[in-house]
């Protein structure tokens, strides 16, 4: 499922460029708490471990798979607890803002040449009311499929359905998979440290660039610009 701004299909054509794509909670929007609550309210239903704040530091230095072993999570749970998560989060979505940097940071990105677009496994209609919200029309469009660990297929079929070349393309992530969808796609990625997981553990995953805040992005972008 994707949303996209009015006429943006039929120029698509004349779009070719650089583009960022984004992932969305926890790398764009500071919903981790929110989240948190969220998920822990279907603890019993799905039976787990509901995550406590003494319990983050240690979850955030382990990869997405072993946070769901660490709360007892089976895998084959996890696509009807993030569907439950996404419809209650609705009632929430309007409330939740932007990483501090991160709306100066979008709007020099895209002065300088770059299309935006994001890819989340959140609701389309989350993620639109939280654009509308913050008053964000810097992005050309939200692409949103429910697979939560087959992002690197799901990164390859935005490519292909946009036409956009893998060259042309750097994804921002806060987790051990998103870089592991930009290494499947072949794109390049940058790792944020303000999100699910650690930097240490983000590095280890091999990230093109591994930024501590929003700055960090729009200057290592320009480095990028500036050798190419």
């Amino acid at each position: 499922m994707f949303y996209s701004k009015p006429g943006f299909i039929a120029e698509m054509i004349n779009n070719a460029g650089k583009w960022v794509i984004f992932d969305f909670d926890g790398t764009l929007a500071d919903t981790i708490s929110a989240g948190i609550v969220l998920i822990n309210s279907f603890a019993k239903k799905y039976n787990f471990k509901e995550v406590t704040p003494e319990d983050l530091p240690v979850l955030r230095t382990k990869t997405s798979r072993e946070i769901l072993q660490a709360v007892g999570l089976s895998v084959w749970k996890v696509p009807f607890l993030a569907r439950d998560v996404r419809n209650k989060f609705l009632e929430q979505i309007a409330h939740q803002k932007l990483f501090p940097g991160m709306l100066e940071t979008l709007g020099e990105i895209k002065t300088n040449g770059y299309h935006l677009a994001i890819l989340t496994t959140n609701s389309e209609e989350n993620v639109k009311l939280f654009l509308g919200t913050n008053q964000l029309e810097s992005f050309d469009f939200i692409y949103s499929e429910k697979s939560l660990f087959g992002k690197g297929k799901v990164l390859k079929n935005l490519l292909i359905k946009y036409a956009i070349n893998s060259d042309d393309v750097i994804y921002v992530g806060d987790e051990t998979r998103d870089i592991e969808a930009a290494h499947t796609a072949s794109v390049k990625s940058i790792a944020v440290t303000w999100g699910v997981n650690s930097a240490d553990i983000l590095a280890k995953q091999n990230p093109d660039f591994l930024a501590n805040n929003p700055g960090d992005i729009k200057n290592w972008l320009s480095l990028q610009r500036a050798d190419s």
